[in-house]
C-alpha cells in the first residue's frame, strides 16, 4: 500500500475513460498461386473451370521477370507495356512490399476473439464462451501482444477491453490480469501516440488491481512520451515524474532496481528539444550517487545522449561543452569499462563541430582517432564524412583540397574494408566544396571519376556540378 500513496502523490489522481469507436476488420486479399513464367498463362481452360475456380491468376513473364495478377487482389503487374523492359535480367518479387504495408494483412491471434472485444458492441456471454478455451494467462498474453504489434487502428481499445473484462469477471482465477498484461495494453497504445492512455493504465494497474508496476511497465509509459508527437515543454516534466516516481521505488520496495535506460530515456528527451542543461543535470545526479541510493552510474548511451544535446543547442561553447563531455568519459573509462567511448560519441562531437564550421579542430580530432595508441576507437566512413562536411561548410581557401584529400585517403582505406567506402553524401559535400569555389573543371572531374568507377551519382551531384559552373 505504500507504494500506492507514492504512485497517488506523483501521478494523475484518476485514470482517463478510454471511449473508443470500434472498426471492423478488413478481410483480406485473395491469395496469389504462382505459376510458370511462359509469357501469359490463364490458369482457366473453360468457362466450367471459370465457374469453379476460386483465384484466377495471370502469370506475366516481362524479361525473366515474374509478375503475377488476379482479380482478387487486384494488382496488375508494373510497366508491362513499357519497351525498357524488354531485355531486363533482374528478378524481382513483385508486390513483396506492398503486402506487408498493407494493415489487413498482418496476421494476429485469434480474429475471432478480437471481433468478440468491440467496445461498441459488448457481449459478456460469448466473451466468457471463448475464454474458456483459452488454457492459461500466458497464451492470453500473447494473443494482446499481436493485437498490439499489429497495424490495427482500433487494436489498443480491444486490448484494454478484454483487459477490463479480465480485471471484472476474472480477478481470482488464472485468467486475471498480471504485469505482463498490463504492459502489453500500454504498448498498445504507446505505439500508436497515445502517451496519455498509456500512462492511465499504469494508474489503473496500482489503483484498481493493487499490482506493485515493473521498471518494464514505467519504462514503457516514459518513452511512449519520449516518442509522442507532442513536443510541447510538459513532455519532459512528465518523463521526469515517471522517473522520480521509479527511484522512489526502487528504495523502498524489494527487488525493484533500475538500469541506466529510463535516465537515457528523459535526457533523450532533454535533447531531441535542445535542452541540454536539464539532459546534463541527470547525468551530474548519476555520477553524484556513485552507484548508490538506487540511481546507477551512467553508461556511454548516456554521455552519447548529453553530447548530442549541446549539439542540438543553441549554445555558442557547444563544441567545448561536447569535447569536456568526451574528455570525462576517456578519464573516466580507466575505472568504469561502460563509459569507454565508442565511435558514435566521436561523431557526435564532429557534427557539433561541422555544424559551427570548426573543420582545423574536427581533423585534429580525427587524427587522433587514427593513433593507435589512443583510448578512443577508429574512424568509420561516417567519420570522414563529417570532418569533410565540416571543411565543405568552412569555405576556406583550401577547403575543396582538404576534402579531396580526405576523399582520396578514404578511398584508400575502403580497398581493405569495404565497410569504408564513401557514400554519395560524402562526394557530394566535396562536390560542394569546389562549386563553392568556383573550380567546375575539377568539380566535373570527381563527377566523372564516380561514374567511371560505378559510383552512381545522384540528382544533387549533378545540380552541384551545374552550380560550380554557373559560378566559374
Amino acid at each position: 500500500m505504500k507504494t500506492s500513496v507514492v504512485v497517488l502523490s506523483l501521478l494523475l489522481p484518476s485514470a482517463a475513460s478510454f471511449a473508443g469507436t470500434a472498426s471492423s476488420l478488413k478481410r483480406s486479399r485473395g491469395s496469389v498461386v504462382p505459376l510458370t513464367p511462359v509469357g501469359v498463362r490463364l490458369h482457366l481452360q473453360s468457362r466450367e473451370a471459370a465457374a469453379t475456380a476460386t483465384t484466377v491468376t495471370t502469370t506475366v513473364s516481362v524479361g525473366g521477370r515474374r509478375q503475377y495478377w488476379s482479380p482478387q487482389n487486384k494488382r496488375r503487374p508494373a510497366r508491362l507495356n513499357s519497351p525498357s523492359t524488354k531485355n531486363t535480367k533482374r528478378k524481382v518479387s513483385y508486390g513483396r512490399k506492398a503486402r506487408q504495408a498493407r494493415p489487413a494483412q498482418r496476421k494476429i491471434i485469434s480474429p475471432e476473439m478480437y471481433q468478440l472485444f468491440d467496445p461498441a458492441d459488448p457481449d459478456d456471454q460469448a466473451r466468457e464462451a471463448a475464454l474458456r478455451k483459452i488454457p492459461h494467462a500466458k497464451v492470453l498474453t500473447s494473443m494482446l501482444g499481436s493485437w498490439a504489434k499489429s497495424r490495427l487502428v482500433d487494436a489498443p481499445e480491444r486490448c484494454y477491453e478484454v483487459l477490463q473484462h479480465l480485471r471484472t469477471h476474472h480477478a481470482t482465477d488464472d485468467l486475471a490480469p498480471n504485469e505482463f498484461t498490463y504492459s502489453v495494453v500500454m504498448n498498445a497504445f504507446a505505439r500508436r501516440n497515445q502517451p496519455a492512455k498509456a500512462e492511465a493504465v499504469l494508474i489503473e494497474m496500482i489503483q484498481l488491481s493493487g499490482l506493485t508496476p515493473t521498471p518494464v511497465n514505467m519504462g514503457c509509459v516514459m518513452n511512449a512520451w519520449r516518442t509522442s508527437s507532442n513536443h510541447n515543454e510538459s513532455t519532459p516534466e512528465k518523463c521526469l515524474r515517471l522517473l522520480e516516481l521509479m527511484k522512489e521505488m526502487s528504495r523502498e520496495t524489494e527487488g525493484f532496481s533500475l538500469a541506466p535506460i529510463p535516465f537515457n530515456t528523459v535526457m533523450d528527451t532533454y535533447a531531441t528539444r535542445g535542452m541540454a542543461t536539464e539532459a546534463e543535470n541527470v547525468l551530474n545526479e548519476m555520477l553524484a550517487s556513485n552507484g548508490q541510493q538506487g540511481i546507477p552510474m551512467p553508461d556511454v548511451v548516456s554521455y552519447n545522449t548529453v553530447m548530442k544535446a549541446w549539439w542540438k543547442s543553441n549554445s555558442r561553447d557547444a563544441p567545448e561543452n561536447c569535447k569536456r563531455l568526451l574528455t570525462d568519459m576517456m578519464r573516466l573509462s580507466q575505472h568504469h569499462e561502460q563509459l569507454k567511448p565508442n565511435v558514435i560519441s566521436l561523431n557526435i562531437v564532429l557534427a557539433g563541430l561541422a555544424s559551427r564550421r570548426r573543420a582545423v579542430e574536427a581533423e585534429e580530432l580525427l587524427r587522433l582517432m587514427q593513433n593507435e595508441n589512443s583510448v578512443v576507437p577508429p574512424p568509420n566512413a561516417y567519420t570522414y564524412g563529417s570532418v569533410i562536411h565540416a571543411w565543405t561548410k568552412a569555405n576556406a581557401d583550401d577547403s575543396p583540397d582538404r576534402c579531396l584529400q580526405l576523399l582520396m585517403e578514404l578511398l584508400e582505406l575502403a580497398k581493405s574494408d569495404k565497410e569504408l567506402e564513401p557514400g554519395v553524401i560524402t562526394f557530394n559535400s566535396v562536390l560542394a566544396a569546389f562549386a563553392n569555389q568556383g573550380r567546375a573543371k575539377e568539380a566535373e572531374d570527381l563527377l566523372r571519376f564516380m561514374m567511371k568507377t560505378g559510383r552512381a551519382p545522384d540528382r544533387v551531384s549533378f545540380n552541384t556540378v551545374m552550380n560550380a559552373w554557373s559560378k566559374s
